[in-house]
């Protein structure tokens, strides 16, 4: 599956340039089946935002945190393998933001271990 989708998109741009050389379209054709394709794909975007979103929103309702919704929302729209890694991605990049502003992730009452020192060379 996801060798045919990475070859989808230049497979079809293919088989366009080679219909109008072959003058089975002609360029104006060529155009217009182009657009209608995005238009396509545009028309899926939308949906699986609007999916996502739901289930998101739905997630965050019955008490789950952001990182617990997002993954959520991707495995909802996304394959289980990619909806996991992106999931990973958002945490790391959501880790690293609070890093940076020097904001620890704990919930209040509680005490923050820091192990600053240690951390410095890798990072």
């Amino acid at each position: 599956m996801a060798t045919t989708a990475r070859w989808a998109a230049p497979t079809v741009v293919l088989a366009q340039v080679c219909l109008v050389w072959g003058g089975v379209f002609s360029l104006d054709e060529a155009v217009a089946v182009g657009l209608l394709l995005e238009l396509l794909l545009a028309g899926i975007v939308i949906t699986e935002f609007t999916l996502a979103r739901r289930a998101y929103k739905s997630s965050r309702s019955r008490g789950a945190d952001g990182q617990e919704a997002l993954n959520q929302a991707l495995s909802t729209v996304l394959p289980a393998p990619v909806a996991k890694a992106m999931g990973m991605e958002f945490g790391l990049f959501r880790a690293l933001w609070r890093w940076i502003l020097r904001k620890p992730d704990a919930p209040e009452g509680h005490v923050v271990l820091t192990y600053g020192s240690e951390i410095k060379p890798i990072m």
